[in-house]
């Protein structure tokens, strides 16, 4: 399991915002998403077929120019 750690850095730019100024949530969800599949990917050798994804929480929301540092393990 050690050898499936993936990282990666997101910077939020003005196009991924919402009504309110703040990186849009599905944004959010589809960075995660695909570091998830890729980390799948990397430790199953194979490609994963994701079926469903349940209980997402935003605890913060996102400022316009934010990094974000997503890891997966």
């Amino acid at each position: 399991m050690e050898d499936s750690k993936l990282k990666t850095v997101i910077i939020c730019f003005p196009a991924q915002r919402n009504l309110y100024n703040k990186i849009f949530g599905g944004f959010l969800m589809r960075q995660a998403f695909e570091l998830a599949w890729a980390n799948c990917a990397l430790f199953s050798k194979s490609r994963p077929l994701i079926l469903a994804v349940d209980d997402i929480m935003f605890r913060k929301s996102v400022e316009v120019g934010s990094l974000l540092f997503l890891s997966s393990q």
